[in-house]
């Protein structure tokens, strides 16, 4: 606390200085020093009329009103002052009670020291009362205002504690210059020319100018420039201070106490104003380097979780390379795979259009043996009459033997081709092998993926039941692929044993001419052999009929699993246009990411720069 910072706060009550007091009183008494010196040395009056005077009541209620109305203001106001709580209405209220205080201590004491001391004297003459009154209103322009300078800057430095508001300040710093200029100017020219005006009775009026007037002029200089000087040290400290303050500014120290607001005019709202300045910057200056503070760790952070991402991305864009080169060889795969499915439909195709010509053929032979039965047996009844008909029963006997040849070379090859059919069937099976372990490896891939790769996982699946759905089918076809097989092989062998019994026939027919007996009962024994021919024939045609009905069902399904093999190259030409568009995706993100880890870098950078340059600041 300064010399002038004269107030103590005990228990919320704010205590004036007696130095307040002290300064009041002067306002009030001071003057009458200067105004007795005047009376006395230019002999306004005669000391013994001084003396005179000083012994009247009227002197004593002066004398008691000049030196007890300080005091008694002092403590009336004191009692007011008590009463601020820092509210709004205490504000006002009490900012209105200082303004009041200073402007009683400058009106009284100008009424005391005019007012008092001519209704005291109680002159007759004019000349003579204008002249003390003079004399009383010069002592008041040159002493009471020294003394009310330095109570006014004492009194202002007091109400620190009441906040200042543009509506409550005083004088302005010009207004009270020119007020000064104006009582200093005013008092040295009273002080000077007053005696003049009771200058009739002197005979000597230059000496009088020059012993009387002329001293009283160069003591109210002097007594002037005093004022000037209280006035001008006063704004030259609160300009100091405030220098002070704005040299701390200027280097960047925000670290400053509050500024005390010691004077209610320009100076005391600068000061306000410089106090709301720094407050606000100490406040803006935190905030920026908590905000530094707090950039320059997320850019740290970021930076490294940049750096991290960078090496993710491109190992993602590493993996994406890899699926993409996998699936365009489970492309050329799958293509390779749909064309020899068709392949194996179109044998299938001609297989079925064989066993169709087979069950035709089959079905001759069945038609001529149960003609060559019905011959037999119409041989049996006329076989010593008609030789003719034993001839043409030989060459109906030769025509079966070669039927029955064609029929055992078709049977071997439709056994040939049913291998070969197994062969393919076991070609699926491999095929449907392979797309299942891609789809299960594309299926890693995409878990490896993450959300990215939740539609390709999807696609994986759908491969992955699709090759299972092919295996199960090429398993199928093998089984049925192995029974038919088995029915052809019995077909060849049950058909060579017919060529055996129509060799027979043929041996039989040509001897039939000489051993008639002998055929009679072969043909009897052949009757019986013919029946059997005949329900072999049946079971043949039976068993036809059935490979017929699974090579029509097999011809189904292979066209069923060429229709999904479409579908799995269409899907997988799918999977290679997302997989390609991955792989770009990829590589723009990690050509972003590059550009952000530089941004990034470039922000840290600036962040630095901003942290390096809000360190100069002290708060």
């Amino acid at each position: 606390m300064s010399d002038e910072m004269v107030v103590e706060q005990t228990d919320n009550k704010y205590k004036m200085s007696k130095k307040i007091l002290f300064l009041n009183f002067m306002v009030f008494f001071a003057p009458i020093i200067l105004f007795v010196i005047q009376i006395l040395f230019t002999g306004t009056l005669s000391p013994e009329r001084m003396l005179e005077f000083s012994k009247e009541w009227k002197f004593g209620i002066y004398f008691l009103c000049s030196f007890f109305f300080p005091g008694i203001m002092f403590v009336f106001f004191q009692k007011k002052f008590n009463t601020f709580d820092g509210s709004e209405e205490s504000i006002i209220k009490v900012n209105k009670e200082a303004k009041m205080y200073t402007s009683i201590s400058i009106f009284w004491p100008i009424l005391f020291n005019l007012v008092l001391p001519a209704i005291a004297l109680e002159s007759s003459s004019v000349k003579l009362t204008i002249t003390i009154i003079l004399q009383a209103f010069g002592s008041i322009c040159l002493v009471s205002l020294f003394f009310y300078i330095k109570f006014l800057q004492v009194f202002e430095s007091y109400l620190s504690f009441l906040p200042l508001r543009k509506e409550f300040c005083g004088m302005s710093m010009r207004t009270r210059f020119i007020v000064v200029s104006f009582f200093c100017t005013t008092g040295v020219l009273i002080v000077t020319i007053a005696p003049l005006l009771v200058v009739e009775n002197i005979k000597n009026v230059t000496g009088f100018v020059l012993s009387k007037c002329m001293p009283l002029g160069i003591l109210g200089i002097i007594t002037a420039i005093l004022d000037l000087h209280a006035q001008i040290s006063g704004t030259k400290q609160r300009l100091f201070t405030i220098k002070n303050v704005t040299d701390a500014i200027a280097e960047g120290d925000y670290s400053l106490d509050e500024i005390l607001v010691t004077s209610r005019d320009e100076f005391g709202l600068l000061t306000n104003n410089l106090n709301y300045l720094v407050s606000n910057t100490r406040k803006l200056i935190n905030n920026i380097k908590k905000s530094v503070e707090i950039s320059h760790e997320a850019t740290e952070n970021l930076e490294k979780n940049i750096s991290g991402s960078s090496i993710h991305i491109r190992q993602v864009v590493d993996n994406v390379s890899m699926v993409k080169n996998e699936m365009i060889n489970q492309s050329a795969g799958v293509e390779e795979t749909h064309a020899t499915v068709g392949q194996i439909s179109k044998n299938i195709q001609q297989l079925n259009n064989n066993i169709e010509t087979q069950a035709a053929s089959v079905t001759q032979a069945s038609a001529a043996i149960e003609q060559m039965v019905a011959n037999i047996r119409s041989v049996t009844d006329i076989l010593s009459k008609n030789t003719e008909t034993v001839k043409q029963l030989d060459f109906a006997a030769m025509e079966g033997q070669k039927t029955v040849e064609n029929a055992v070379m078709v049977s071997k090859r439709i056994f040939e081709e049913s291998e070969g059919l197994l062969e393919a069937s076991a070609i699926i099976k491999h095929i449907a092998e392979q797309t299942n372990m891609l789809a299960m490896n594309a299926a890693i891939e995409a878990a490896h993926a993450g959300e990215a790769g939740k539609g390709f996982a999807v696609v994986a699946d759908e491969i992955r039941k699709l090759a299972e759905d092919s295996s199960t089918q090429s398993l199928a076809i093998t089984s049925r692929l192995k029974d038919l097989g088995i029915s052809i092989n019995d077909v060849t062998e049950n058909t060579q044993e017919v060529e055996k019994h129509f060799a027979k026939i043929y041996e039989y027919a040509q001897s039939v001419q000489n051993q008639e007996a002998i055929i009679m009962r072969a043909m009897q024994e052949q009757t019986e052999g013919s029946g059997q021919v005949l329900e072999a024939m049946h079971e043949i045609s039976d068993i036809t009929t059935s490979v017929k009905d699974g090579s029509s069902v097999m011809l189904q399904g292979s066209k069923e699993i060429s229709v999904e093999m479409g579908k799995i190259s269409d899907v997988t030409t799918i999977i290679t246009h997302s997989v390609n568009k991955m792989s770009d995706d990829s590589a723009f993100i990690n050509d972003a990411l590059v550009n952000v880890n530089e941004a990034t870098q470039q922000a840290s950078q600036v962040v630095k720069d901003l942290k390096k340059n809000v360190s100069v600041f002290k708060v």
